[in-house]
């Protein structure tokens, strides 16, 4: 139960954050993470895998703007 009511509220901020601070910002890269590891704690791990890979996607977005940044410069 307590799980359960974890993961709505960590869903809810990683929506607010999203918004807010946009995809690659390194809380919403947190809060993918950790629903990532709620839901393999919680034997879900469809969603766990859904997590992780939108946060490596991110990840690799990141990296790839900041390499073509330094590369205009």
């Amino acid at each position: 139960h307590q799980f359960a009511q974890a993961l709505a509220l960590y869903e809810q901020a990683l929506a607010m954050g999203e918004a807010l601070l946009g995809l690659d910002h390194p809380l919403v890269l947190f809060l993918l993470n950790v629903l990532s590891r709620l839901c393999r704690k919680m034997g879900q791990m469809e969603a766990a895998e859904e997590f992780a890979q939108r946060h490596n996607a991110s990840v690799q977005m990141s990296r790839f703007d900041n390499t073509v940044e330094a590369a205009l410069r």
